[in-house]
């Protein structure tokens, strides 16, 4: 890591994020290969995507792959049209002929799920692997951790020149899984048995890991909020609803990254003066994520 004498200015618009999150960033494009680890919670794609956007003001990349699992595409997509509206995307999904005009388009950045990418992994002239990336992005890398599974063998076969994993799994429990994510960010193919001891396994890690844990950037967040959303409910919810207890109202407020939802919304029973028994609410706590939004998924 260069001192910062040397390490060069990011762009202004970096000041909405936090410290940490900016550090993250000149990591990212600074490295070649980088594994962003930081816990989850705490905006690896709001900092992938703010490094990516400064890459592309410098001119130093033309074209990047996303991978991603089915289920956050749409948060992809939000995030990119909120922290870098200048950049281009195409998301490739959906049958296959639409995918082959999707894998055509011009974009700057490439959006497709694990599944979509084993799919469409051939060596026909707009397949993925008929590119060279100037960056390749897997988030939730753990997908690869399987060396021999199908994710990983045709994520490390993509041609790229800068191989990003994020994840926010603790790593250094197992060594197998640590072995098959690094061999995609380093771009190389780690000798056998290397992975049977702990040493070399801290030592590979050490060379690409970026990771933060909440509790070391909590200084840097602002102070925590709560705020409670009360829930009118329904006479059919009288004698309770399972449902209600996953109910996610966290990305439907405004919040800060220290804020707690608070939702009245699972009902216990109490008796009434009368001998009736109605229901009374009682609390769940959803921690918000900080720079995220809770989006439902496209059809």
């Amino acid at each position: 890591m260069t001192s910062a004498q040397s390490q060069p200015a990011l762009e202004p618009w970096l000041d909405q994020l936090y410290p940490f999150q900016v550090e993250g960033a000149r990591a990212l494009t600074e490295g070649h290969a980088i594994l962003l680890a930081d816990d989850m919670g705490l905006g690896k794609t709001i900092q992938a995507i703010a490094a990516l956007r400064a890459l592309k003001a410098r001119g130093q990349f033309q074209s990047a792959l996303v991978v991603a699992p089915a289920g956050l595409i749409a948060q992809w997509r939000a995030q990119f049209c909120e922290w870098a509206p200048e950049l281009v995307f195409s998301t490739v999904r959906g049958p296959q002929g639409d995918r082959s005009w999707q894998w055509r388009a011009k974009a700057d950045v490439y959006i497709v799920s694990y599944e979509t990418l084993r799919s469409d992994f051939s060596l026909n002239p707009h397949s993925p692997l008929a590119r060279t990336w100037s960056v390749v992005i897997l988030d939730e890398a753990q997908r690869i951790k399987n060396r021999d599974g199908e994710s990983a063998r045709v994520c490390k076969q993509l041609s790229r020149t800068r191989s990003w994993a994020l994840t926010g799994t603790p790593l250094e429990n197992r060594l197998d899984d640590t072995a098959s994510i690094l061999e995609f960010v380093h771009g190389s193919v780690l000798e056998p048995g290397w992975d049977a001891l702990p040493a070399d396994v801290r030592a590979a890690l050490a060379a690409v890991q970026v990771r933060r844990r909440k509790v070391d950037v909590l200084p840097q967040l602002p102070p925590k909020t709560s705020i409670t959303v009360p829930l009118d409910l329904s006479p059919l919810y009288g004698d309770g609803d399972p449902m209600l207890g996953r109910l996610d109202l966290s990305g439907r407020v405004d919040q800060s990254p220290n804020t707690d939802v608070t939702v009245d919304a699972s009902p216990s029973r109490r008796q009434t003066t009368d001998g009736r028994h109605e229901p009374t609410p009682s609390s769940q706590t959803i921690q918000a994520r900080p720079h995220s939004v809770v989006l439902d998924e496209e059809a």
